[in-house]
């Protein structure tokens, strides 16, 4: 550890970015970044521990951060998307796809927001969601977490339609639930997997999320986080005034949205 130096890690940096990843086609410069805050870090503590007299991390350079490109679905591809994941494999994933893409496409909801969510935390008379809390989706414990800012913790009203489709979600999961019996784990979550714990966002994605992109025809480099802009756009667009979109989404200024 004595022996290295900034440029074996900038080396490694450079490398990850433009080879690493599962499919040697580089990660994210943001992941770069962690990766080096995180080694940092871990160096200032084997000073501190007495393992070594400099931070040889410290004389590397942060690559400049590229930002992914945003994209949006239309009203159209919208709608196929729904109905893509409304017949999506429904014997082996139920209605959880459909729900799970349709909250996020008319509420703006955050994935980790989504996956926290309660049933005690909607209220379908009114036609309300409460956003408290999120799911950790960076560790593999996906555990709960406060929102980290008080915008973030919000109130959403809900459409008509949104308000049947979880009526008649909320119906099926019970029946779900019957179904399996002492397999199934309840915890009170809107989203789950088949077995009532938090659904994992990478099973999501790869299983669920991609296949139906592929569906309907559109680019696998589509995010489930563009939902969340989709529904953003898709309100400026209806001329929604912007700081009710601000404050649907949580942002703690209506210049982020506006940015963004």
């Amino acid at each position: 550890i004595r022996k290295l130096k900034g440029i074996h890690f900038q080396r490694v940096f450079n490398e990850l970015l433009e080879t690493g990843g599962k499919n040697k086609k580089g990660i994210s410069t943001s992941s770069v970044n962690a990766t080096r805050k995180y080694l940092k870090a871990a160096f200032e503590q084997a000073i501190k521990n007495g393992v070594v007299k400099n931070n040889a991390v410290a004389a590397t350079v942060a690559i400049k951060n590229i930002k992914a490109e945003i994209k949006i679905l239309n009203f159209n591809q919208s709608n196929q998307l729904l109905e893509a994941a409304k017949n999506f494999k429904v014997e082996t994933y139920g209605q959880v796809p459909y729900m799970f893409i349709r909250l996020a496409l008319e509420t703006g909801m955050r994935m980790g927001e989504l996956l926290a969510l309660q049933w005690d935390c909607i209220d379908l008379e009114k036609g309300i969601v409460f956003v408290k809390r999120a799911a950790n989706t960076s560790k593999p414990s996906l555990n709960f977490q406060e929102l980290k800012t008080q915008k973030s913790i919000r109130q959403i009203s809900l459409m008509k339609s949104t308000i049947e489709a979880l009526k008649k979600y909320e119906y099926w999961q019970n029946s779900h639930k019957n179904k399996l019996g002492d397999k199934y784990h309840d915890n009170g979550l809107v989203i789950t997997n088949i077995y009532g714990d938090i659904l994992h966002p990478s099973n999501f994605t790869k299983r669920i999320f991609k296949p139906l992109l592929e569906i309907i025809g559109i680019e696998k480099s589509f995010r489930y986080h563009d939902l969340r802009h989709t529904h953003a756009s898709h309100l400026l667009m209806m001329g929604i005034n912007p700081k009710v979109v601000q404050e649907r989404l949580g942002h703690s200024t209506i210049t982020i949205l506006l940015n963004t």
